[in-house]
């Protein structure tokens, strides 16, 4: 697993999603699509795009491969790709 996180000041936490725990027992879950994986059609293989770049990772023989590899390239650039904090009024 490919874990990345960052907790701010302001006690949240903003991360890659696990199913290794059940995160709704911190608190409050918001989650936000950061990647996709699609099957190609064209291609015959499956295929993962970073939202944030328009990045597109692939083609893989196996949906898993595609998952992993979307995983370590989140994991790689998470300072960046994380959102920025939300400013108080």
């Amino acid at each position: 697993m490919f874990d990345a996180f960052t907790l701010r000041p302001d006690g949240t936490v903003i991360g890659l999603y696990t199913d290794a725990i059940d995160l709704r027992a911190l608190g409050h879950v918001r989650a936000k699509r950061a990647s996709a994986v699609q099957w190609d059609e064209a291609a015959q293989a499956w295929r993962a795009r970073i939202l944030a770049t328009g990045e597109v990772l692939g083609p893989f023989r196996r949906r898993d491969e595609a998952v992993d590899a979307e995983r370590r390239v989140l994991a790689a650039r998470f300072p960046a790709l994380a959102p920025a904090p939300e400013r108080m009024a």
